[in-house]
Protein backbone atom coordinates (compact mmCIF):
# COMPACT_ATOMS: atom_id res chain seq x y z
CA UNK A 1 0.00 0.00 0.00
CA UNK A 2 1.45 3.36 -1.05
CA UNK A 3 0.13 5.01 2.15
CA UNK A 4 2.82 3.09 4.06
CA UNK A 5 5.63 4.98 2.33
CA UNK A 6 4.26 8.41 1.38
CA UNK A 7 5.70 11.56 2.97
CA UNK A 8 4.43 15.08 2.20
CA UNK A 9 5.72 18.48 3.16
CA UNK A 10 2.42 20.20 3.96
CA UNK A 11 3.96 23.65 4.50
CA UNK A 12 7.46 25.07 5.15
CA UNK A 13 7.57 23.76 8.74
CA UNK A 14 5.11 20.87 8.49
CA UNK A 15 5.11 17.29 7.27
CA UNK A 16 2.68 14.41 6.97
CA UNK A 17 3.95 10.83 7.17
CA UNK A 18 2.08 7.75 5.96
CA UNK A 19 -1.23 9.63 5.81
CA UNK A 20 -1.42 9.32 9.64
CA UNK A 21 1.20 11.40 11.42
CA UNK A 22 1.89 15.12 11.47
CA UNK A 23 5.13 16.86 12.39
CA UNK A 24 5.20 20.61 12.82
CA UNK A 25 8.21 22.69 13.82
CA UNK A 26 7.43 24.95 16.78
CA UNK A 27 10.30 27.04 18.07
CA UNK A 28 13.21 24.59 18.55
CA UNK A 29 11.09 21.43 18.78
CA UNK A 30 9.09 19.24 16.42
CA UNK A 31 5.52 18.65 17.59
CA UNK A 32 4.51 15.15 16.50
CA UNK A 33 1.10 13.53 16.68
CA UNK A 34 -1.17 10.98 15.06
CA UNK A 35 -4.47 11.85 13.36
CA UNK A 36 -6.08 9.13 15.45
CA UNK A 37 -4.71 9.94 18.92
CA UNK A 38 -4.79 13.01 21.12
CA UNK A 39 -1.30 12.66 22.60
CA UNK A 40 1.39 15.06 21.34
CA UNK A 41 5.13 14.39 21.49
CA UNK A 42 7.95 16.89 21.11
CA UNK A 43 11.28 15.95 19.56
CA UNK A 44 14.55 17.84 19.30
CA UNK A 45 15.02 17.10 15.60
CA UNK A 46 13.05 16.26 12.50
CA UNK A 47 15.02 12.99 12.21
CA UNK A 48 13.82 11.86 15.64
CA UNK A 49 10.24 12.85 14.85
CA UNK A 50 10.41 10.92 11.57
CA UNK A 51 11.89 7.86 13.30
CA UNK A 52 9.03 7.98 15.84
CA UNK A 53 6.51 8.01 12.96
CA UNK A 54 8.25 5.05 11.29
CA UNK A 55 8.29 2.99 14.50
CA UNK A 56 4.71 3.93 15.30
CA UNK A 57 3.53 3.13 11.77
CA UNK A 58 5.17 -0.30 11.94
CA UNK A 59 3.81 -1.02 15.43
CA UNK A 60 7.27 -1.15 16.99
CA UNK A 61 5.98 -0.10 20.42
CA UNK A 62 9.20 -0.88 22.25
CA UNK A 63 11.24 1.28 19.88
CA UNK A 64 8.99 4.35 19.68
CA UNK A 65 8.66 4.38 23.47
CA UNK A 66 12.44 4.09 23.79
CA UNK A 67 12.82 6.98 21.35
CA UNK A 68 10.39 9.11 23.41
CA UNK A 69 12.33 8.31 26.62
CA UNK A 70 15.76 9.03 25.11
CA UNK A 71 14.52 12.27 23.57
CA UNK A 72 13.22 13.44 26.97
CA UNK A 73 16.57 12.56 28.55
CA UNK A 74 18.33 14.59 25.87
CA UNK A 75 16.14 17.63 26.55
CA UNK A 76 16.88 17.30 30.28
CA UNK A 77 20.63 16.98 29.71
CA UNK A 78 20.68 20.05 27.47
CA UNK A 79 18.89 22.02 30.17
CA UNK A 80 21.28 20.78 32.88
CA UNK A 81 24.31 21.63 30.75
CA UNK A 82 23.05 25.19 30.30
CA UNK A 83 22.50 25.52 34.07
CA UNK A 84 25.95 24.13 34.94
CA UNK A 85 27.64 26.46 32.45
CA UNK A 86 25.78 29.42 33.93
CA UNK A 87 26.75 28.44 37.48
CA UNK A 88 30.40 27.98 36.48
CA UNK A 89 30.47 31.49 35.00
CA UNK A 90 28.70 33.11 37.95
CA UNK A 91 30.26 31.43 40.98
CA UNK A 92 33.26 33.00 42.68
CA UNK A 93 33.99 30.13 45.08
CA UNK A 94 36.63 27.81 43.54
CA UNK A 95 35.35 24.72 45.39
CA UNK A 96 31.80 25.27 44.12
CA UNK A 97 33.12 25.94 40.62
CA UNK A 98 34.93 22.57 40.65
CA UNK A 99 31.72 20.83 41.73
CA UNK A 100 29.82 22.45 38.85
CA UNK A 101 32.59 21.50 36.40
CA UNK A 102 32.40 17.87 37.58
CA UNK A 103 28.61 17.90 37.19
CA UNK A 104 28.95 19.42 33.71
CA UNK A 105 31.41 16.70 32.65
CA UNK A 106 29.12 13.98 34.03
CA UNK A 107 26.06 15.40 32.27
CA UNK A 108 27.94 15.73 28.97
CA UNK A 109 29.01 12.10 29.30
CA UNK A 110 25.39 11.01 29.89
CA UNK A 111 24.29 13.10 26.91
CA UNK A 112 26.91 11.45 24.71
CA UNK A 113 25.71 7.96 25.68
CA UNK A 114 22.11 9.00 25.01
CA UNK A 115 23.08 10.39 21.60
CA UNK A 116 24.68 7.04 20.71
CA UNK A 117 21.50 5.20 21.71
CA UNK A 118 19.43 7.65 19.67
CA UNK A 119 21.67 7.07 16.66
CA UNK A 120 21.05 3.33 17.00
CA UNK A 121 17.30 4.04 16.92
CA UNK A 122 17.70 6.29 13.87
CA UNK A 123 19.72 3.64 12.05
CA UNK A 124 17.07 1.02 12.79
CA UNK A 125 14.22 3.26 11.61
CA UNK A 126 16.15 3.95 8.41
CA UNK A 127 16.60 0.20 7.80
CA UNK A 128 12.90 -0.47 8.46
CA UNK A 129 11.73 2.26 6.12
CA UNK A 130 14.23 1.34 3.40
CA UNK A 131 12.95 -2.23 3.58
CA UNK A 132 9.35 -0.94 3.36
CA UNK A 133 10.21 1.24 0.32
CA UNK A 134 11.92 -1.70 -1.39
CA UNK A 135 8.84 -3.88 -0.96
CA UNK A 136 6.54 -1.34 -2.70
Amino acid sequence: NVKDVVIFQTHPDGYEFFNKYHVIKERDLYKTYSKYESQIHHFTSLKLAMAWCIFKNQNRYDRFRQLERLNQLLIGYDSSIDIHKHLIRKTKNLENKLVYVAKLIDTKSKKSRTMKELQTCLDESDRLQTKKFASK
